[in-house]
C-alpha cells in the first residue's frame, strides 16, 4: 500500500525545516550540519575575550552567565568551534554539578570527560604509530584510569558440565572506588593530553543553574574543596550558568573568588542581531532557489523585543504562531501584527491562570493600543480605568507586581512607574505598537 505523501508546512516557503528551532547550535562550522555554529550572531567581544584567555595562558578559568533563554548554549557551541580551530581539545557533554556532589565524585566526572578526549584522540590517529610513540607509563596510566572510573570488560575461560570443551564467558570488573582525591589523576591526565603544553584542554562545567537553596551553598563549598585542580597546568575551565551563580557559588569563598577573573555576562541580543539571526537561518535552511520568508526578518526582530531578551521563548512562540498561520495559508508570509493577534487568545487564557480576571481586564483596558514597553503608574491606571478608585488602582498594581506581571522601572517625584516585563503578557494584551509610534 502506498502511503500518502505529507508535505512539511515549511516546504511551500522553500525551507527544509523550522527556522525558529530552539535546539542549541552544534559546535561545528560544517554547512552540512543541521544547526552549525555559523548561524550564531553577535557577542563577538565576549567570544574574543575568552578565546584570547585560553590560547594565551597555560591554564585559565572563565565564568559565563546569563538569564535563562538568552542563548548561552549556542554561544558555547560557537566558542567551542572557534577553539577547535585553534587545536584546543574538548569534550561534547559538560561536567554537570549535582546536588550533594562530593569532591571525589566531581573529580571522577572530570576524569570521564578527559578519558573521552583521550579516546577521541586515539581514534583519530594510527594505533600502531601511536603505540610506538607513546611511553609505556602513559599507556599504563590510561589503562588504570579506565579501571578506576568505568571498570573493565574481560573474557574469562569457563567450563560447562556435559559439554565437551570450554567456553569464553564475558565478565565485567566494576570500577574501583579508591580512597583518594583523584587530584593527581586529573593533573596527570591534563599533562598527557596537552603534550607538555603543545595543546590546551578545555573542561566545560554546567548545570549549576539547576541547583537551589542549600544545594547552591553546597556547590560553593564544592568549588572551594576542589579549587586546586582549577590551577593545574594545561587545564582551561569553563563554568556556565544563570546570572546568580557568580555571587552564589564563585564569590562566596575568598579562595575561589581570588582565582576567578571577571565574569562574562551574556546580555540580550539586539533587535537587529535577531533579525540577522533569523535571516541566516532562512538562508541555511533554504531548499532550492525559491524562498518566502514566513515572517520577515526585520519584523521577527521587532517581535523579539517584546520578550526582553528571552530568545528561547521568542523562538518557541514564533514557531507556534507561524505554524498556525501556515496551516490555513500555506506558503504565505505572515506579519508581527498577525502573529500577536493569532496568539493573543491563548496567552490571555494563560494570564488568567496567574491573576484574577478583574486585574487582567483592568490591565488590558489601561494598556490597550500602547507600545509594549510603555511605562505607567497608579494615577494613569486610575485615569484609564474610570470605574476604579485610586486605592483600588494601587492595590491592582501591587498584586500585578507580586505576580511578576509588571515590575518597577523608576521613581519620579511621588510617582512610581511600572512596565510589563513578560512577553507573553504583552501578546495577551495585544500591545502591538513599537516604542515611539
Amino acid at each position: 500500500m502506498n502511503r500518502p505523501f505529507v508535505a512539511s508546512i515549511w516546504t511551500p516557503y522553500g525551507l527544509k525545516d523550522d527556522p525558529f528551532f530552539q535546539t542549541p547550535l552544534e559546535p561545528k562550522n560544517d554547512s552540512s550540519a543541521r544547526r552549525p555554529s555559523s548561524l550564531h550572531v553577535g557577542r563577538e567581544r565576549e567570544l574574543a575575550t575568552i578565546v584570547s584567555r585560553i590560547v594565551s595562558d597555560t591554564n585559565s578559568r572563565s565564568l559565563i552567565h546569563g538569564a535563562a533563554g538568552v542563548g548561552k548554549t549556542s554561544f558555547i557551541s560557537k566558542l567551542k568551534t572557534t577553539l577547535s580551530e585553534r587545536d584546543v581539545l574538548m569534550h561534547e557533554e559538560p561536567v554537570r554539578v549535582q546536588a550533594g556532589m562530593s569532591p571525589r565524585h566531581f573529580m571522577a566526572e572530570v576524569l570521564k570527560v578527559l578519558l573521552q578526549i583521550h579516546a577521541t584522540q586515539m581514534a583519530a590517529v594510527d594505533w600502531m604509530t601511536t603505540r610506538f610513540r607513546t611511553h609505556k607509563s602513559e599507556r599504563e596510566f590510561w589503562a588504570r584510569l579506565r579501571r578506576i572510573i568505568g571498570g573493565e570488560d574481560t573474557t574469562a575461560r569457563g567450563a560447562t558440565m556435559g559439554v565437551v570443551g570450554g567456553q569464553f564467558e564475558p565478565k565485567r570488573i566494576a570500577g574501583e572506588v579508591p580512597e583518594i582525591s583523584l587530584f593527581d589523576e586529573v593533573q596527570q591526565a591534563l599533562a598527557y593530553l596537552a603534550r607538555k603544553g603543545e595543546r590546551r584542554v578545555l573542561v566545560h562545567v554546567n548545570n549549576m543553574e539547576s541547583l537551589s537553596g542549600s544545594d547552591v551553598a553546597g556547590a560553593a563549598m564544592l568549588m572551594q574543596q576542589v579549587r586546586d585542580v582549577f590551577l593545574a597546568p594545561y587545564g582551561h575551565w569553563l563554568f556556565v550558568g544563570t546570572s546568580d551563580i557568580e555571587d552564589g557559588i564563585f564569590r562566596v569563598h575568598s579562595q575561589v573568588s581570588s582565582i576567578m577573573p571577571p565574569s562574562t555576562a551574556l546580555g540580550p541580543l539586539g533587535e537587529q542581531e535577531v533579525a540577522e539571526l533569523i535571516r541566516r537561518r532562512y538562508v541555511h535552511l533554504q531548499r532550492g532557489r525559491m524562498l518566502v520568508e514566513p515572517l520577515p526578518a526585520e519584523e521577527a526582530g521587532m517581535l523579539y523585543a517584546r520578550y526582553r531578551g528571552d530568545l528561547r521563548r521568542f523562538l518557541t512562540l514564533t514557531s507556534e504562531g507561524v505554524r498556525q498561520h501556515a496551516m490555513n495559508n500555506p506558503g504565505e508570509p505572515t506579519s508581527m501584527r498577525a502573529l500577536v493577534n493569532a496568539l493573543a487568545d491563548h496567552h490571555w487564557a494563560q494570564l488568567l491562570k496567574r491573576i484574577s480576571a478583574s486585574d487582567a481586564t483592568h490591565l488590558r483596558t489601561a494598556l490597550a493600543g500602547e507600545a509594549f514597553d510603555v511605562e505607567f503608574h497608579a494615577a494613569s491606571l486610575k485615569r484609564r480605568v474610570e470605574t476604579i478608585s485610586q486605592p483600588t488602582a494601587s492595590a491592582v498594581i501591587s498584586r500585578l507586581t507580586e505576580a511578576g506581571i509588571i515590575a518597577h522601572t523608576r521613581t519620579q517625584g511621588r510617582s512610581v512607574f511600572y512596565q510589563v516585563v513578560d512577553g507573553d503578557v504583552a501578546v495577551a494584551l495585544r500591545m502591538l505598537k513599537a516604542p515611539g509610534q
